[in-house]
């Protein structure tokens, strides 16, 4: 399944994150400045049921412009919005449709707070078009806020898309690619570790030992993140291996095969 995207309104007014306290949908839609939040129903677009999505940024600054943009999520039009996860976006000189005052955002690098959501980043090439791909986690809308805005507008373009590109399928591991490689991350004694500076579209991580944790995230692994099953592989989307990050207690090991 993957379908043309479909936009949503134009945002062209910056907005605080949400605070604590009052996050019911209908009251923030109600207060919201007009220009200051792009919700996508899924309803309303005909995606009920609907596993995962895609979307991607379109802006009409200059290139490099950085806009910052946090994802929420609720369940029921009545329900509260909670954070899933922020982009941020940099503007390429990659057009829309030949427009020449509207650009895709090469780049879009993801900060999860929601890992049950599985918001990943895939940026493909400089000034070429980068995107997010996430599931949809039972969420019945979605809300995006630009916290920080470089450019006058801000356009956001949603898809729906086959689940298993968004939850790394094994089995597209074993499809041809450019390339890939194979890299060992060593925990010496009571330690954090992660992959390297490489570039990739998905990865297949695994450790031999009962004691390593993991996470996906830009920030360090401890002894609070999930632990991995000794032994078993798992696929893993992700667009660079420095974002896997793994913490030992007993100085072990964690392997990790990209694909690019």
């Amino acid at each position: 399944m993957h379908t043309e995207y479909t936009p949503l309104t134009a945002i062209t007014v910056a907005k605080t994150a949400l605070a604590a306290g009052n996050r019911r949908r209908n009251e923030i839609l109600a207060a919201a400045a007009a220009g200051s939040v792009a919700e996508f129903d899924l309803k309303d677009f005909h995606m009920v049921g609907t596993k995962a999505i895609e979307f991607r940024q379109i802006s009409d600054g200059n290139a490099d412009d950085s806009n910052i943009v946090n994802v929420y999520g609720c369940h029921g039009s009545k329900d509260d919005y909670y954070l899933i996860g922020t982009t941020t976006g940099s503007q390429g000189t990659q057009t829309y449709k030949g427009k020449t005052t509207e650009f895709f955002a090469d780049v879009l690098t993801v900060t999860s707070v929601d890992n049950g959501h599985n918001m990943s980043e895939f940026s493909t090439a400089d000034n070429n078009i980068a995107k997010v791909r996430m599931l949809v986690g039972g969420c019945s809308h979605l809300l995006f806020i630009a916290t920080t805005k470089a450019t006058t507008t801000l356009k956001i373009h949603v898809a729906p898309v086959d689940v298993n590109m968004v939850l790394g399928d094994v089995t597209s591991l074993l499809l041809p690619s450019d390339g890939g490689g194979i890299e060992i991350v060593t925990m010496g004694g009571t330690s954090a570790g992660n992959g390297a500076d490489q570039a990739c579209r998905s990865a297949l991580i695994w450790s031999a030992d009962a004691d390593t944790n993991f996470k996906i995230g830009a920030t360090a692994a401890d002894a609070n993140d999930a632990l991995l099953p000794a032994g078993v592989p798992i696929p893993i989307p992700v667009s660079n291996t420095n974002l896997l990050r793994f913490y030992s207690t007993g100085g072990g090991t964690a392997n990790i095969v990209w694909r690019n």
